[in-house]
């Protein structure tokens, strides 16, 4: 068998479309657009129209089953976060108040620390140098 038997895939040549009927002149009431939409139904087999309309039909089943499904979960993912917002609201708030209570709190010990220091300046010295030794032990067992 040679070459010659087999046409290549780019020997090969699909068969010639059959002619298109004569194009009658379009009717003065009826749109182009319809006229030619009828010429275009009228070459293609109704098998093929049919399947494709069901085909269609069970993808429009399918996006709209899933489309609700959707729904019902973006209604979910709202009323979660609605619930969750507040809570971190709260949390936020609260955080905001301990921050403050803090500051004060640090603002006292700092007034204390100076008022303490100018009062008893020697025994603040002690306790400050006693203080730095207990924590460099510390930082050596690190």
């Amino acid at each position: 068998m040679s070459q010659n038997d087999h046409p290549s895939a780019t020997q090969r040549v699909a068969a010639p479309l059959p002619p298109l009927p004569a194009a009658a002149p379009f009717p003065s009431d009826v749109l182009p657009s319809r006229a030619i939409g009828r010429r275009i139904a009228s070459m293609v087999q109704s098998e093929s129209m049919n399947t494709l309309i069901e085909r269609q039909d069970q993808m429009i089943t399918s996006l709209k089953s899933t489309s609700r499904t959707l729904e019902a979960f973006n209604e979910f993912s709202s009323a979660r976060f609605e619930e969750n917002a507040l809570h971190v609201e709260q949390y936020v708030a609260m955080l905001k108040e301990m921050k403050s209570n803090l500051e004060t709190i640090f603002k006292r010990i700092r007034v204390i620390k100076a008022k303490a220091m100018v009062k008893y300046p020697e025994s603040f010295n002690q306790a400050e140098q006693a203080y730095q030794a207990d924590h460099s032990d510390e930082d050596d067992e690190e």
